[in-house]
């Protein structure tokens, strides 16, 4: 069975993590405790099974509650601060355009259900870094640009090719389940369907 950075000697888990990373003291940044081990791996000797766990346990259960997949792309894996200009911009456009009619509606709803299965697939995917970097310039900076411009329609459009996308790259069954009807759409978009 391959090590974990849960093992390393150079993974700081007495200290905070970020959305389940912990600062490789190595590197210089943050990885997940369930990343497989690189080749600067050192067996940590002093440290103890249960604590490795525990590291474990926590990035396991960060990632699997990370709905949000631009968000797991921005924070989780490239990481920025949750309050970024990017997602502020985006948790703006949400609450202010997309919540308030029915076609933002549709999109936010498709976000809960299909978001959190990006999101994982992305955060156990081993070229995590190279996609979301490819995200961020070709797809999340420019429509956060669209939306500034007041561009709403090809910011969505823009949003929606970048879905599609990682649908089809991770072969994502993209059928919604839940109807717009059902949902509180003061709480949607969040990676996560809240009914009412």
């Amino acid at each position: 069975m391959s090590k974990t950075c849960s093992e390393c000697t150079y993974l700081n888990i007495d200290h905070d993590h970020v959305y389940g990373k912990y600062y490789c003291d190595k590197l210089g940044e943050r990885h997940l405790a369930t990343d497989n081990a690189c080749n600067r791996y050192c067996t940590a000797y002093l440290r103890s099974s249960s604590d490795a766990k525990k590291a474990f346990d926590i990035s396991k259960e960060s990632q699997r509650h990370t709905g949000c997949y631009i968000t797991t792309t921005l924070c989780g894996i490239l990481n920025m601060d949750d309050k970024n200009i990017f997602l502020e911009t985006l948790r703006g456009f949400r609450k202010n355009y997309l919540q308030k009619n029915i076609k933002g509606l549709e999109i936010l709803v498709k976000y809960d259900e299909i978001g959190p299965v990006i999101s994982e697939s992305l955060a156990n995917s081993n070229g995590r870094v190279n996609m979301s970097l490819i995200l961020f310039e070709n797809y999340i900076k420019p429509i956060t640009v669209m939306i500034n411009q007041n561009e709403y329609d090809k910011a969505i459009s823009s949003y929606t090719e970048m879905t599609n996308k990682l649908i089809k790259f991770f072969n994502i069954d993209d059928t919604v389940k839940t109807s717009i009807d059902e949902i509180e759409p003061s709480l949607s978009g969040h990676g996560r369907i809240v009914k009412k």
